[in-house]
């Protein structure tokens, strides 16, 4: 990926996007961002790195996964334009909190810490854009707490389809056994469950999308 390209891309990134071409040209360059390719399983981003970057995915997507127990919890996937390491960026905490690993051939655009820092500082509009992003994190952390909080099997899975569905459906991008990962529970349970909720006409299984006809009823049924 040559650098014009890099300037490309970031111009339509989600955050960057909102920063004049000008702001880019001067606070990124050619040391301070740098572009990694990736094979499936490799590892992107560890608690072991102790340098800070902001990525953004290119091409390709990646697991996150939580270092706090052995099994590494999964807790999402990132896909392409998505970020990470912007949460940590200016915490106290050394270490990187999650562990990325490449979800097929995945490439990376990396931007160093301070860099990105300075180009925040001078540019009004790109830091609104980054405490917007911020926000939405805390609110998906909010639901994830909430689902792991809910209950029985049933509860945690109508909490999550309901917090994370679009126009009545929620299209999956992860398999079952992500998904099981995702909500603590174990595969077989996952799938009574979804059944539960079909028989229930609560939610229509068509691949790898659930559609709810009715959010609402999904939520009073489970409480």
């Amino acid at each position: 990926m040559h650098n014009e390209t890099i300037r490309e891309y970031l111009a339509n990134n989600s955050i960057f996007k909102h920063s004049s071409p000008e702001n880019i040209e001067l606070f990124l360059n050619d040391d301070t961002v740098h572009v990694k390719k990736f094979r499936s399983g490799e590892t992107i981003f560890s608690p072991e790195f102790k340098e800070k970057y902001v990525g953004i995915i290119s091409s390709g997507s990646a697991i996150v996964a939580t270092s706090a127990s052995p099994e590494n919890t999964l807790l999402k996937v990132i896909k392409e334009n998505e970020m990470f390491g912007i949460a940590n960026l200016y915490s106290d905490n050394e270490n990187f909190p999650s562990i990325i690993t490449a979800k097929g051939d995945t490439t990376v655009i990396l931007i160093c810490e301070n860099a990105f820092k300075r180009l925040l500082e001078n540019d009004k509009k790109l830091l609104t854009a980054y405490l917007s992003l911020l926000s939405n994190k805390i609110v998906y952390l909010n639901k994830k707490i909430s689902t792991l909080t809910a209950g029985s099997t049933e509860k945690k899975l109508c909490v999550f389809l309901a917090e994370n569905e679009h126009d009545g459906v929620f299209d999956s991008n992860v398999s079952m056994s992500s998904l099981s990962e995702m909500l603590n529970i174990g595969r077989a349970s996952l799938y009574r469950a979804l059944d539960a909720l079909s028989d229930n006409g609560l939610i229509i299984r068509t691949g790898k999308k659930i559609i709810i006809p009715d959010k609402y009823a999904l939520l009073q049924y489970c409480k």
